[in-house]
C-alpha cells in the first residue's frame, strides 16, 4: 500500500480493508504504521483514493474512540482539517465525515480550539455543497458542539438560528435526510451548552419541534425517528422543566409511536430452527422497526427522568410498549419494550393503588410473553424486568399466588437447566469427536449456553424479590426453596453453584434466624462459608456477601461462628492474583473486606473488636461496589464520631489510615452527604483535642500528598 502499488484501485481496496480493523484490535497503538500510510494517502492524486483513505480515519476513530484520538489527534487533526476544503464534492464529504468522528471523541479544550477557524468553513458547505456535502457538515458542527460543550456558548445564538432557518427552508422530499440531520445537530448543540444555557431559547426550539412532529410524514420518511430522538436529548438536558409543554407535546408523540407495526404477533409465522431445536423466528429489521426502537429509547428516557410529571401518559405509553413487546420479528425490539416497563411503574408510584393495579397488568403480559417465548436472551429480559416491577410494588400477592409464582420460578429454572444440558450434550456429541468443524455453529452453542446461565441467574434474583417483598407468605416455602434453588445448584458446574449461592444470599439477607429456622440457618452459613476462599472470585465475592448478611440478620447463633468467618474472610483477602481478571479479583477483595466490616458493624462484641479494627482499616477505601463502599465508609465515620478514642487506637496508631481514608474518599460518591458532613465536625473536634491534634497536624504536614492535602484542606 505504501509506495509499492501502482494501481489505485489496488491502493483502495487495501485501504477499505484497514477500515475494519478497528472492530477487531482495542490498541491503538497496534494501528500506528496504518495511520501513517492513511495520511500519506490523503495527498495521492486519485480522489478515490484519498476518499478510502477518509473512510478509513473516520471509522477507526469511530471504532476506538477516544483512546483512538487521543494516540494520533498531533498526526491527523491538520490533515482531516485540510480535507474539509477537498475540491471533489465526494471526498470533501468523507473528509467531514472522519473529522466529525475524530472531533466527537476529543476533550473539549480541543473541540473549542478548532471551532474559530472549522465553523465558518461547515456553515459554508452546508449552503453551498451538493447534498452529501450538506449532511455531512451538518453532523460535523454537532460534533464539534458535542466536544466544546459550554465552550460552544460563543458559537450558539448565531448557529442555532443558521440551522433553524435551514430546517424550515427544506422542503423537498430528496432533502428529507439533511431536514433530519438538522434537526439532529439543533438538539445536539442545545444539549451541549447545558441546561441554564439553553433555556432561554427553550420555547424556541421545543415550538420548532411541536411543529415539526405535527405534520403528516410519508411512511418511508425517516423525520419521526429524528423527532424522537431530538425530544430524547432536550429531556436530557432540562428534565422536568419540560412539564408545562408536555399537554401539548405528548398526544401527538405517542400518536406517531402508535403506528402499528406490519409484522406477525402471536401468530406463528415463518420460523427458523435455532441450534438447540427449539422454532425461532426470522429476524426482521426496516426502517420502521428502527423508527420504533428509537420510540422506545424516547420513552425510556422521558419515564425515568421525569417520573411523577410523566404519570399521565403511563397508561398509553404502557399500550403501545405492551403491543411492541408482542412483536415476533425482531429480538432487540421486544427486549427493548419490556425494559421500560419498570421505569413506567415508577411514575405512578405515589399512587398506591394505581401502582398495584398497572403492576399486575405488566406482570400478566410478562408471564404471556414467557410462556410463549423461545429465546432465553428474551426470556431473561421478561424475568428481570418482573424483578424490577416486584421491587416497586412491594407486597401485594395472596399467598397462594406467592407460592404459584414461585413454583412456576422453579419449573423455568429446571426447564432451562434441561435445555443447557442438552446444548452441552449436543455440542460434545459434535464437536469433541472432530465429527464437524465448524467454529460459527460451534460458537451458536456456547451462546446458547451463556444465555441461559443468565437467564437462570434473573430468575434466582426474581426469586429473592418475591422472598423480599413478601416474606411471611414465603416462610412455609423456604425448604423447596433450599432444595430446588441450592442445594440442586452447589452440585452442579461454577456457573450453578453462583447461583445457589446467590439464592442462599438471598435467604439470609431477606430472611432471620427465626425466620430460617436454626436448621435452615445453619445449612445456609455452613454452605456459603465453604465458599468465602474459593478460587473462583465470582465464587468468593457472592459467598463473602453471605457472610455479611448472616453478621447482620444471624442474631446470637453467628457469635458460634465469628471467629471462624473471620479466619476465612482473612484468607479470602490475602488470596493474591494470578491469572483472574483484576475486576473480578478486586471485587471479591472488597467483599470480603466489607464483610469483616459488616461483622464488626453487627456482632462486635463476638470478636476482637480492636485488634480486628486496626488491620481492617489498611485495606480501605473500597472502590468497586458504591453502596457497599458508602455502607463500610460510613460505618467508620460513625465510629470515629461515637467511640473517637476506640477508633484513633489507644497511641494514636489508627490516625493516618483513618486520614488517607477520609482524603481519598471525600471527593467522590463513595461517601454519602450525611457522612461527608459528619467528616467536617469530627477533623474539627479532633484538630481541637490535646492528644490527637499534634499527630493529625504531623500526617498533614508530613504524610499526605498535595491532592491529598487539597481534599483535606477542606476540612482541616
Amino acid at each position: 500500500v505504501h509506495g509499492s502499488a501502482t494501481d489505485w484501485r489496488h491502493i483502495h481496496a487495501a485501504l477499505m480493508a484497514v477500515a475494519q480493523v478497528g472492530e477487531y484490535v482495542l490498541n491503538p497503538r497496534k494501528v500506528e504504521s496504518a495511520v501513517k500510510t492513511l495520511v500519506w494517502h490523503l495527498k495521492n492524486p486519485h480522489p478515490k483514493v484519498r476518499y478510502a483513505s477518509l473512510y478509513a480515519i473516520g471509522s477507526l476513530a469511530d471504532d476506538m474512540a477516544p483512546d483512538f484520538q487521543n494516540e494520533y489527534t498531533e498526526v491527523l487533526l491538520e490533515p482531516l482539517l485540510l480535507a474539509v476544503d477537498d475540491g471533489v464534492p465526494r471526498v470533501q464529504s468523507q473528509g467531514l465525515m472522519a473529522l466529525g468522528n475524530f472531533l466527537e471523541h476529543v476533550p473539549q479544550e480541543l473541540g473549542a480550539q478548532v471551532a474559530p477557524g472549522l465553523l465558518p468553513k461547515l456553515v459554508k458547505a452546508v449552503a453551498g455543497g451538493i447534498s452529501i456535502v450538506k449532511e455531512n457538515a451538518m453532523t460535523c458542527i454537532a460534533s464539534v458542539a458535542n466536544s466544546s460543550k459550554e465552550m460552544f456558548i460563543p458559537y450558539y445564538a448565531e448557529l442555532s438560528q443558521f440551522v433553524l432557518a435551514c430546517i424550515r427552508e427544506i422542503a423537498n422530499k430528496e432533502y428529507s435526510k439533511l431536514r433530519g440531520q438538522a434537526i439532529e445537530c439543533l438538539t445536539i448543540m442545545s444539549v451541549a451548552i447545558g441546561k441554564a444555557n439553553f433555556l432561554p431559547h427553550a420555547n424556541l426550539i421545543i415550538s420548532l419541534l411541536k411543529e415539526l412532529q405535527d405534520k403528516d410524514y410519508p411512511k418511508d420518511d425517516q423525520q419521526p425517528s429524528y423527532i424522537f430522538g431530538a425530544w430524547q436529548r432536550i429531556v436530557l438536558c432540562i428534565r422536568k422543566d419540560i412539564e408545562v409543554y408536555l399537554p401539548a407535546i405528548m398526544p401527538r408523540l405517542l400518536a406517531i409511536g402508535g403506528n402499528v407495526l406490519n409484522g406477525p404477533r402471536e401468530s406463528p409465522g415463518s420460523v427458523l430452527s435455532s441450534v438447540d431445536g427449539e422454532k425461532s423466528l426470522a429476524e426482521v429489521t426496516t426502517d420502521e422497526v428502527e423508527e420504533k426502537e428509537i420510540f422506545l429509547e424516547m420513552a425510556a428516557v422521558f419515564a425515568a427522568e421525569l417520573e411523577e410529571v410523566y404519570a399521565p401518559y403511563v397508561q398509553e405509553t404502557a399500550r403501545i410498549v405492551v403491543s411492541i413487546m408482542c412483536y415476533q420479528l425482531n429480538s432487540e425490539l421486544k427486549k427493548s419494550a419490556v425494559k421500560i416497563l419498570p421505569s413506567l411503574l415508577k411514575c405512578i408510584r405515589a399512587d398506591r393503588e394505581k401502582l398495584i393495579a398497572v403492576g399486575k397488568v405488566f406482570i400478566m403480559e410478562i408471564m404471556k410473553m414467557l410462556e410463549k417465548e423461545v429465546k432465553s436472551e428474551l426470556k431473561s429480559e421478561d424475568v428481570l424486568s418482573m424483578k424490577l416491577i416486584i421491587d416497586l410494588m412491594g407486597t401485594f400477592m395472596q399467598p397462594q399466588e406467592v407460592e404459584a409464582l414461585t413454583r412456576k420460578v422453579f419449573d423455568y429454572t429446571k426447564e432451562s437447566n434441561d435445555r443447557r444440558e442438552l446444548l452441552l450434550i449436543t455440542k460434545s456429541e459434535l464437536f469433541d469427536d472432530k465429527e464437524v468443524e465448524d467454529e460459527e455453529c460451534e460458537n451458536q452453542y456456547e451462546e446458547s449456553a451463556d444465555a441461559e446461565e443468565v437467564y437462570q441467574k434473573n430468575l434466582t434474583y426474581l426469586l429473592g424479590s418475591i422472598v423480599n417483598t413478601h416474606k411471611e407468605a414465603s416462610l412455609k416455602l423456604v425448604p423447596e426453596i433450599i432444595e430446588v434453588m441450592v442445594k440442586a445448584n452447589i452440585k452442579g458446574n461454577a456457573s450453578q453453584q453462583k447461583n445457589g449461592l446467590f439464592a442462599a444470599d438471598d435467604l439470609v439477607d431477606f430472611l432471620t434466624f427465626e425466620q430460617l429456622g436454626a436448621e435452615n440457618w445453619k445449612f445456609l452459613a455452613e454452605t456459603i462459608a465453604g465458599y468465602v476462599a474459593s478460587s473462583s472470585p465470582t465464587l468468593r465475592q457472592a459467598a463473602c456477601y453471605g457472610i455479611g448478611c448472616l453478621a447482620k440478620n444471624g442474631q446470637a447463633a453467628f457469635k458460634e461462628i465469628a471467629l471462624n468467618c473471620l479466619s476465612l474472610l482473612s484468607n479470602s483477602i490475602g488470596i493474591k492474583k494470578s491469572h483472574e481478571d483484576d475486576v473480578l479479583w478486586a471485587g471479591a477483595r472488597d467483599a470480603a473486606v466489607c464483610a469483616v466490616g459488616r461483622i464488626m458493624q453487627y456482632q462486635g462484641a463476638a470478636i476482637p473488636f480492636q485488634e480486628v479494627w486496626t488491620t481492617w482499616l489498611q485495606y480501605l477505601p473500597l472502590a468497586e461496589d458504591e453502596d457497599e463502599a458508602r455502607e463500610m465508609h460510613g460505618f467508620v465515620v460513625d465510629c470515629m464520631v461515637n467511640k473517637p478514642e476506640m477508633a484513633v487506637g489507644t497511641k494514636g496508631e489508627n490516625i493516618k489510615d483513618l486520614v488517607r481514608v477520609i482524603v481519598k474518599v471525600y471527593p467522590t460518591k463513595l461517601v454519602t452527604e450525611d457522612a461527608k458532613a459528619k467528616i467536617c465536625a469530627v477533623i474539627k473536634q479532633f484538630g481541637a483535642h490535646p492528644q490527637i491534634a499534634p499527630i493529625l497536624q504531623g500526617i498533614y504536614d508530613e504524610g499526605l500528598t498535595a491532592e491529598e492535602k487539597k481534599s483535606a484542606g477542606r476540612n482541616y
